[in-house]
């Protein structure tokens, strides 16, 4: 990877440039819980990638994050799990039949249907 570019990338970074969600300490917690089920396979310099990051850390809400280009398990995992290797996909480990969301834009949509506030709140 070129450093200009993962230093471009860097400049966007989310704690920089959004605001994050604000919930009362139960409603955190229940978005904590809800997205205990929730794992994000990417790499870094993915600019879909970091759209996702971004709406992730606006929700303020804690998504395990498996980076492909790092960690030869997660790039395994993803394949074997969603039949491709394509980032970002997010993982939905649901206890009847666990679903592989790809597209940034299908995983931005889903993340703000289950955690945004509603309309007029906070």
């Amino acid at each position: 990877m070129h450093v200009w570019f993962q230093k471009a990338l860097d400049l966007v970074h989310p704690a920089r440039s959004v605001t994050q969600v604000r919930r009362s300490a139960e409603e955190q917690r229940a978005a904590d819980q809800a997205a205990g089920p929730l794992t994000l396979y990417h790499f870094r310099s993915c600019p879909h990638c970091l759209r996702v990051r971004r709406a992730v850390h606006r929700l303020n809400i804690p998504i395990a994050l498996r980076d492909i280009h790092i960690d030869p398990a997660a790039h395994r995992a993803l394949l074997a799990g969603g039949g491709r290797q394509t980032v970002p996909c997010l993982y939905i480990d649901d206890p009847a039949e666990g679903t592989w969301l790809y597209e940034s834009a299908d995983i931005i949509d889903y993340l703000n249907r289950r955690f945004a506030p509603a309309r007029g709140s906070r």
